[in-house]
């Protein structure tokens, strides 16, 4: 049987180490620009192998999500369709890191393209995932200790998300890029943490408990 906190500890770990890694790359390379730069840029520098074990620990970091959610979940339409989304959007990521970007916009080879197609797909898969695991968490009052916060991290995933279109062509597509990844982090974060508390939980109350 699968162990919820040993997945959660999983999720949480994989997820702070993208985290760590981005954080180290801006300081090993310095002259990218943050604010403009894509994620991916670093893929294309000395430091480009540590990039790539990002994009890999990513995909393992959702599917441990998808993992521990069906399991502290009810099953419903809304939250299959959205183990789906993360599903698609870890295998995206593995996608992305065997197949680096290159410099030239648009991309000219199958390298760059898979790369750049890959990379469109995982924010719009995280979240729309996202919203839907959301309003199933907000069904449940089992989760009612963080509907709260996973409640705003959501909205503020799903604007960060529609103005990434806005903001990459005035040259700040690098933030809004990681502005949108921080709020995703967060939301994995609280949700990874609950997922023990809410497996001892079902052990006690009935499965009848949820919102209609």
């Amino acid at each position: 049987m699968i162990d919820v906190r040993t997945v959660s500890r999983v999720v949480i770990a994989t997820v702070l180490y993208y985290i760590v890694v981005v954080a180290l790359l801006h300081f090993l390379q310095p002259d990218t620009d943050p604010v403009v730069s894509p994620l991916s840029a670093y893929v294309l520098t000395d430091s480009g192998a540590l990039m790539t074990t990002a994009y890999f620990v990513l995909a393992v970091s959702l599917i441990g999500l998808v993992v521990g959610l069906r399991l502290v979940l009810r099953p419903a339409i809304v939250s299959t369709i959205g183990f789906i989304l993360f599903s698609v959007a870890a295998v995206a990521s593995a996608t992305a890191g065997v197949f680096p970007s290159e410099q030239q916009l648009p991309p000219q080879t199958l390298s760059g393209i898979i790369h750049s197609a890959s990379g469109a797909i995982v924010p719009l898969t995280l979240a729309a995932a996202v919203v839907l695991i959301t309003l199933s968490v907000r069904r449940d009052v089992r989760w009612r200790g963080v509907i709260p916060p996973v409640t705003w991290l959501t909205v503020g995933i799903a604007i960060s998300t529609l103005l990434f279109p806005i903001m990459d062509p005035r040259g700040a597509g690098g933030l809004a890029q990681r502005v949108d990844l921080a709020l995703v982090f967060a939301w994995m974060l609280v949700v990874a943490y609950e997922m023990p508390r809410i497996a001892t939980v079902m052990s006690t109350m009935p499965d009848h408990a949820v919102r209609p």
